[in-house]
C-alpha cells in the first residue's frame, strides 16, 4: 500500500499478511530492517556452537599444510567418530536415526555440535556444520538389489541375494531415479532445503550448514560383490573367475553411471575421491590385482583425475602385503583410517612419504585403555611416521561407542609432546595469523 502524507507510516511487509505500522518517520530504520526480512526462508532449525576462533584457524592451517607434506605447529589429529558412537551418547537408536531425512538432519546437527565442542581433535576448521544422508555402508549394495535388514539397536546389514555363480547375470545397473539411490537423492534434496532454513552461529556469529555432495560414498566394487554374494565370493574367485568378473564389471559400470548422474544433479566442486575395499585385505596380492585393481582404477580415473587427493583408499585390517600394489598399481594418494593391524614401522617402510596417511590407533585400546598404553601407542605412531610428514593421527578405524573423551585427549597430548620434543620437524611460525596476534 502507499505511504500516507500524514499520520502513521504503514508498509505491507508481506509477513503474516499484517501491516507494520510505526508512529513517526524517525522509525524508518525499523521499517527497512523489517523489509529486509521479506523473502528470507523461515528458521526451521537452529544451532549455537561455542568454539575458540583462534583454535579453528589453527586447525585449518594444520590441514592446509598436510597434503603438501608440511607441518604447522604439530601433527593434525582427527578421529573417525560416526553415527554409532553418537547414538549411544545421545541415547537414541538406529530406528530413530533412519526415521526420515529431517529426523536424521536434526540429529546430525546435534552430533556435530557435540563433537565440535567436546572431541579433542582438529575437525572444526571453519564456522560450518556438515551433514548428509547416512545409510551406514549399505547404500550401494541396496541399490543393486541387496536385502537390507534394518535393525533398531545395531547398524543395518545386508543379506546375500546371489547364491550361485550363474545368477550374476540377473544383476542389472540401477537407475538413480529408482530404488535406493532415488531414496538417497530425495534425502539429499530434503537436507539441502533444510540447510537453507537452519540458523547456525559460532560464538554468536553467523555460520552455515553444508550438505555433503552427492556421491557413491566410498564403498568399492569388491565390497559390494561380497555383500551381494557373501563369503562364497572368495572361493568363486578361484573356481568361477569369469562369473566374478562379470559381477564386478556390472557393479563398476553401475557405480560409474550413478556417480556421473549424481554430479549432474549436484555440481558442487569435489575436492577428493576415495574408495573403500575393506573386504580385500584378506586376499593375496595376486587376487587383489585381478579382482580389485582394474575396477578401482576405472573409478579413480573417471572421478579422481586432476584432484590433489583423487585416489584415496580406506582399508581396515592387516594390509601390509597389499601396500606395494596400492602404491604402484592403484597409485593411491592417501591411505585413510587404515587398520591398526599395520605396525607403524611397516607403514613407514612401505608408505611413509609416498602417500598421505591417516590412522591408525587400535579402537579397542582407545576404548579400554589404560591411558599409558594409549600414550605409548600414539608415541610409536608419531616416532615412526612423524618424520615422513603427510600424516594425520587418529584411529584405525572407527572409534567405538562409549570411548571416553579423556582417552582421546591422551592422543592429543601425545601430539603436543611430540611437537615439543621434535621442534626441527615443525614450523616455528606454524600458527595461524589470528593465533599469533593474540
Amino acid at each position: 500500500m502507499a505511504f500516507e502524507d500524514e499520520g502513521p507510516i504503514c508498509q505491507d511487509t508481506g509477513m503474516s499478511n499484517s501491516l507494520l505500522c510505526l508512529d513517526t518517520p524517525e522509525q524508518g530504520d525499523t521499517i527497512r530492517a523489517a523489509l529486509e526480512c521479506v523473502g528470507r526462508p523461515s528458521v526451521r532449525h537452529s544451532l549455537s556452537i561455542q568454539y575458540p576462533q583462534d583454535q579453528m584457524a589453527q586447525n585449518k592451517l594444520r590441514f592446509q599444510r598436510h597434503p603438501d607434506y608440511r607441518y604447522a605447529d604439530r601433527v593434525p589429529i582427527l578421529f573417525g567418530i560416526f553415527a554409532r558412537y553418537f547414538l549411544q551418547e545421545f541415547g537414541i537408536n538406529f530406528e530413530e536415526y533412519f526415521r526420515d531425512p529431517e529426523t536424521q538432519f536434526h540429529w546430525q546437527l546435534q552430533f556435530q555440535k557435540w563433537a565440535i565442542e567436546n572431541v579433542p581433535d582438529d575437525r572444526c576448521q571453519e564456522p560450518v556444520v556438515t551433514v548428509g544422508p547416512d545409510f551406514e555402508n549399505v547404500m550401494n549394495t541396496a541399490a543393486f538389489g541387496g536385502h537390507v535388514e534394518w535393525l533398531a539397536e545395531n547398524p543395518p546389514r545386508v543379506r546375500p541375494t546371489i547364491r550361485q555363480p550363474d545368477e550374476v547375470g540377473r544383476v542389472r545397473i540401477p537407475e538413480v531415479h529408482e530404488g535406493f539411490w532415488a531414496k538417497y537423492v530425495r534425502w539429499w534434496q530434503t537436507m539441502t532445503d533444510l540447510a537453507k532454513e537452519t540458523e547456525v552461529t559460532f560464538n554468536g556469529q553467523p555460520g552455515r550448514v553444508a550438505v555433503l555432495p552427492l556421491g557413491v560414498q566410498w564403498i568399492g566394487p569388491h565390497m559390494v560383490a561380497i555383500d551381494l554374494v557373501g563369503d562364497d565370493f572368495y572361493w568363486w574367485m578361484l573356481e568361477c573367475p569369469q562369473a566374478c568378473h562379470q559381477l564386478l564389471e556390472t557393479i563398476t559400470n553401475g557405480l560409474l553411471h550413478a556417480e556421473t548422474c549424481f554430479r549432474q544433479l549436484d555440481q558442487t566442486p569435489r575436492l577428493n575421491f576415495a574408495v573403500a575395499e575393506d573386504s580385500a585385505q584378506v586376499m593375496s596380492a595376486e587376487l587383489f590385482r585381478k579382482f580389485c585393481v582394474p575396477y578401482d582404477n576405472q573409478l579413480f580415473d573417471a572421478f579422481g583425475s586432476g584432484l590433489r587427493d583423487g585416489r584415496g583408499m580406506h582399508m581396515c585390517g592387516k594390509s601390509d602385503h597389499l601396500h606395494t600394489t596400492l602404491l604402484e598399481e592403484e597409485r593411491i594418494t592417501s591411505f585413510q583410517l587404515f587398520g591398526h593391524n599395520v605396525k607403524p614401522a611397516v607403514a613407514r617402510k612401505n608408505l611413509g612419504g609416498k602417500c598421505c596417511l591417516w590412522g591408525n590407533l587400535d579402537p579397542i585400546l582407545l576404548l579400554d585403555g589404560p591411558k599409558e598404553k594409549i600414550r605409548e601407542s600414539a608415541g610409536e605412531f608419531l616416532e615412526a611416521l612423524g618424520p615422513c610428514r603427510g600424516i594425520v593421527l587418529g584411529d584405525g578405524a572407527n572409534v567405538c561407542p562409549g570411548t571416553p573423551l579423556d582417552h582421546l585427549a591422551v592422543v592429543s597430548e601425545a601430539a603436543e609432546r611430540y611437537a615439543r620434543e621434535r621442534p626441527e620437524l615443525f614450523d616455528s611460525e606454524g600458527s595461524s595469523p589470528l593465533s599469533r596476534s593474540r
